[in-house]
């Protein structure tokens, strides 16, 4: 397994989780380099879900980062704020399912979870599973328009 660099981030809601998988992932063997953006404290009056969704999201586009973990109450917000940051992907899951396919189907680089939706425990071990799973090479881009039923709607018309 490659070791991966991780920026993870949240607003103070999501500190209580963020907190646990940032000491979690401290010595984990497929991390090779973590950096917490905050918020580094439940009470932090610097803590914005926006502000630390976008600043994890920034950090992956630019290439310091492979990978990006959010955390806010319900995990929606901060995947939101993440998706605005052009080149990157960002998915909330909270079950292995939908872990896997967020690489293996959707190729997101950015994980959102919700302190008040999943545990510290389930968490890491989801979390642990997201950093096995590799990134799949992107697949070839379609050209608009080459050949029949190409477009948007073609399978509805098949």
């Amino acid at each position: 397994m490659v070791e991966l660099r991780i920026v993870i981030g949240s607003d103070a809601s999501g500190f209580p989780l963020k907190d646990a998988v940032t000491r979690h992932l401290q010595d984990h063997p497929d991390v090779s380099e973590l950096t917490d953006v905050g918020a580094f404290a439940q009470d932090d009056p610097e803590a914005d879900p926006v502000r630390a969704a976008i600043t994890v999201a920034k950090h992956v586009e630019a290439g310091d980062a492979d990978r990006g973990l959010v955390f806010c109450g319900n995990g929606l917000g901060v995947m939101i704020a993440a998706n605005s940051v052009d080149g990157v992907d960002a998915v909330i899951a909270h079950d292995l399912f939908s872990i896997r396919t967020s690489i293996t189907r959707n190729r997101a680089q950015v994980l959102s979870m919700g302190s008040e939706v999943i545990g510290s425990g389930p968490a890491v071990e989801l979390i642990d599973e997201w950093l096995r799973t590799p990134m799949p090479d992107p697949a070839p881009q379609k050209e608009v328009g080459a050949g029949a039923g190409a477009g948007v709607g073609a399978d509805a018309q098949q």
